[in-house]
């Protein structure tokens, strides 16, 4: 089975534990340059890859599950090197292994339990090493729940990934991941990006965005700036403050939130009249504009 691994965005950071001391020489795995993969397949499924002197062995419970099903991860990985290999935990990590479930495209990751392994941050070593032969574990809980912040909702089916990896400093992780299968009636939801696309397409919000940018909230009268503020009346202003203003003016603040089955795209500007802020609701599932609403927040 030639899976390969692949680079861990936005996976869930987890605790770990030093579990081996260095092995006896006789008893080293030898270093092997080149990715060596394997499946074995039981009750359980463990799937093995060794890549940059790393061997991931990731053991799951089955391989093909429901909505009504735990996703039971246990990670482990070892130095199989020669030589000692950095780890690294970050600022606000839980150590420097990671493993999570997401989409194929890795916009969209399930929700997890607590673990026993996570620590507080205070009692994580942010710089270590991992001797040859030593090993990190985890074990980690998955549910078929596509984590939105606030909320959750039910993964729809189809092919995730299971990631893994290990960060040996800053910027530098070496990943791998391997397949399973959910299978669920749920509807797929639409990207953020998507749901934006078509919050800034609409006529409503172009109107807004052109009643708070360009000359609508900055301009010249008789030689002198004036600029619109927080819906307050035009007062004059300096001419780096006038265009300061002109350029802030294009770009209005923007956020968005998962909300009861919607994409929320907030728009807000400090610059021109009242209102000062547009909200578009749109459908998560099927990309249309539920919703338009103006505030001043």
């Amino acid at each position: 089975m030639n899976i390969r691994g692949m680079a861990l965005l936005g996976v869930i950071v987890l605790s770990v534990a030093f579990t081996a001391a260095p092995l006896a020489a006789s008893d080293k795995k030898p270093y092997l340059p080149i990715d060596k993969i394997g499946v074995q397949q039981n009750e359980e499924t463990v799937y093995t890859e060794i890549k940059d002197g790393l061997e991931f062995t990731v053991t799951l419970n089955k391989t093909r599950f429901t909505l009504q099903d735990e996703i039971n991860i246990h990670l482990k990985v070892t130095n199989v090197s020669d030589h000692e290999i950095p780890t690294f935990a970050g600022v606000a990590a839980f150590g420097s292994v990671s493993v999570g479930i997401s989409d194929t495209g890795k916009a969209f990751h399930l929700a997890y339990k607590p673990s026993k392994y996570d620590l507080p941050a205070d009692q994580v070593i942010a710089h270590g090493n991992l001797q040859p032969g030593a090993s990190i574990e985890h074990e980690r809980v998955v549910l078929p729940k596509i984590n939105l912040g606030t909320e959750q909702i039910d993964a729809w089916g189809g092919e995730y990934l299971v990631s893994a990896g290990l960060t040996r400093n800053p910027d530098d992780t070496v990943s791998v991941s391997f397949p399973i299968t959910i299978e669920s009636d749920a509807e797929k939801i639409i990207l953020p990006e998507a749901a934006e696309k078509v919050a800034l397409e609409s006529a409503d919000y172009k109107k807004w965005f052109s009643a708070h940018s360009g000359k609508a909230v900055a301009w010249m009268e008789g030689g002198v700036p004036y600029v619109v503020l927080k819906g307050e009346p035009a007062a004059k202003a300096d001419q780096a403050y006038y265009e300061q203003v002109l350029e802030e003016s294009e770009t209005p603040n923007k956020s968005s939130r998962f909300e009861n089955g919607n994409w929320v795209i907030n728009n807000y500007s400090y610059y021109g009249k009242s209102p000062l802020g547009i909200y578009i609701k749109v459908d998560a599932v099927m990309g249309d504009i539920v919703s338009i609403e103006y505030t001043d927040y």
